[in-house]
């Protein structure tokens, strides 16, 4: 029996919930499929009336959601990027939660990436968690000098 890799077991999250056992790990080969989006309006329309009404309810009680984008590489943003941006086009009109960045802006290049499209290797978390931290700070900021009862978009 073969023993299963700590970066694919509870153990190799720490205590934030985050993955970090593959950071020190050898980086294995890319075992990634060709991948094609296909924009699908019925899942779209699904997926945003769900995370609007999450928003909803974490808001009435008292907690603030921001949407941040999934990583990519940009060779599969680029093969795929007709339907990724309409896709983007329908997240910035009608999803109802402050965005922290652009979907192009969550692209990076294929070394940044462990073993999968959306498992970063050390370099990646860095810069993502570099991007993640400009953007909540300045929404923090945003929301501080914001009325009271409204908030930034």
């Amino acid at each position: 029996m073969s023993k299963t890799r700590s970066y694919y077991r509870r153990i190799g999250f720490n205590q934030n919930g985050d993955m970090t056992a593959h950071l020190k790990a050898p980086k294995p080969k890319m075992n990634e499929r060709e991948f094609r989006f296909r924009y699908r309006d019925n899942l779209v329309d699904e997926s945003l009336a769900q995370m609007n009404e999450f928003a909803k309810l974490a808001e009435a009680r008292g907690a603030k959601v921001f949407f941040s984008h999934p990583p990519l590489p940009r060779e599969v943003f680029e093969q795929s990027r007709e339907g990724l941006d309409q896709l983007e086009a329908t997240i910035q009109t009608r999803l109802e939660m402050p965005k922290l960045e652009r979907m192009e802006e969550m692209t990076f290049p294929v070394s940044d990436f462990f073993d999968t499209w959306y498992h970063l290797a050390g370099t990646g978390v860095e810069k993502r968690s570099t991007l993640l931290a400009e953007r909540m700070a300045r929404q923090g900021r945003q929301l501080g000098n914001a009325a009271p009862g409204t908030a930034a978009r």
